[in-house]
């Protein structure tokens, strides 16, 4: 099986943001962990996509239980199948947004049927984040 390849430093960085507005946009207002109960800060861990309380070390995975969960799939390429998908009113075919995103067709179909799946599961902790971008 062929090793993906690494995020450049730009590339990390973009990531990075990406993922701290998805952690914002769930965790608003979190200044007490759920864990130790205690006011803290939750800080991101180098190199996962986790935020942890620097009082008791307690995580948080903003993407568990979303579309992204255990993906592989950055989130810039994400976004950009998200904004394709609007673009086209879901109407973007499989090989295009393969062609498009820069991956294989199985993950371009993935990606795009996950979307539609989110679409249509309005408790999707993610919907009203992303429907904006999509509807």
């Amino acid at each position: 099986m062929p090793c993906k390849p690494k995020l450049s430093l730009k590339e990390q960085a973009v990531e990075n943001q990406y993922l701290e507005a998805i952690f914002r946009y769930l965790y608003p207002n979190l200044k007490t962990c759920p864990k130790c109960r205690k006011k803290t800060k939750f800080h991101k861990v180098r190199k996962l996509k986790i935020y942890t309380c620097q009082r008791c070390g307690h995580s948080i995975s903003p993407l568990s239980n979303t579309i992204f969960h255990k993906s592989s799939t950055p989130l810039a390429k994400w976004l950009k199948a998200f904004d394709l998908y609007s673009k086209t009113n879901g109407k973007i075919t499989i090989h295009a947004l393969k062609k498009e995103l820069g991956v294989t067709q199985k993950t371009a179909w993935r990606v795009k049927h996950k979307i539609q799946k989110l679409l249509s599961d309005k408790d999707d902790p993610l919907y009203d984040f992303l429907k904006g971008r999509v509807i």
